[in-house]
């Protein structure tokens, strides 16, 4: 038993000083409907430390608590893999007095500094501009952008 618990805890110390690897977003797509309220779907990649730590319920618990300090209440949870998180947002976008639906802008540099405040960003080394950003609405139209930190507020008009 005790053997047992040495080599886990041997295992525990590598895992702490293998070298960072970055967590990369390479796809954030928001589709967003005629209520305003959006999906969002993000595709990743995860190192082997990155996955270990979101296998425990723990540390999923508190990514659900940063997005629901990032976007409120309205965060329902659809899935969490190792490759992709999907998620809805209710009232996302805003409905105008013409019928047009206007989103936020997108500022991803404070998400970043938001989600840094969290404990198990330490383990993970983020890259917080993913390479594609889809964002779609219910009439068709589609706006896309590569790489970039902030994304200004879109209408589907």
């Amino acid at each position: 038993m005790k053997l047992k618990n040495i080599i886990l805890l041997m295992g525990m110390v590598l895992l702490l000083v293998i070298p960072v690897q970055a967590f990369s977003a390479s796809h954030v797509d928001y589709t967003i409907d005629n209520s305003g309220n959006a999906i969002v779907t993000a595709d990743y990649k995860l190192s082997f430390t990155e996955k270990l730590a979101l296998s425990t319920d723990f540390a999923k618990n508190e990514f659900i608590k940063a997005l629901k300090t990032e976007y409120g209440e309205g965060v329902e949870i659809i899935s969490i893999t190792e490759t992709q998180t999907q998620f809805t947002i209710k009232s996302f976008a805003d409905i105008k007095d013409d019928n047009s639906i206007v989103t936020p802008c997108l500022n991803f540099e404070s998400i970043k500094n938001r989600i840094e405040k969290y404990w198990f960003t330490k383990y993970l080394g983020i890259d917080y501009s993913p390479s594609l950003i889809t964002i779609k609405f219910a009439n068709g139209k589609v706006y896309s952008y590569n790489d970039v930190l902030f994304i200004p507020s879109l209408s589907d008009i």
